[in-house]
């Protein structure tokens, strides 16, 4: 029987090759997360995966369309 743990929106991962860099996104997976703190490769580190986000754009010309 499955019981309710917690909402889900943060999560513990393992950092992949390279580590991640908080405030940017990464695929885990099937999982696309937002890095809340900085971490080496095979570190676990706290990834949001569900929220709203502000981001900068990239600057060189790159137009971002919905969904994007």
């Amino acid at each position: 029987m499955a019981y309710f743990r917690a909402p889900g929106e943060i999560l513990d991962f393992t950092a992949p090759s390279g580590g991640v860099t908080v405030g940017l996104f990464y695929l885990i997976g099937a999982a696309l997360v937002f890095a809340n703190a900085t971490a080496a490769e095979g570190v676990k580190f706290a990834g949001v995966r569900k929220g709203m986000f502000a981001v900068a754009a990239k600057a060189t010309g790159s137009a971002w369309t919905e969904g994007a």
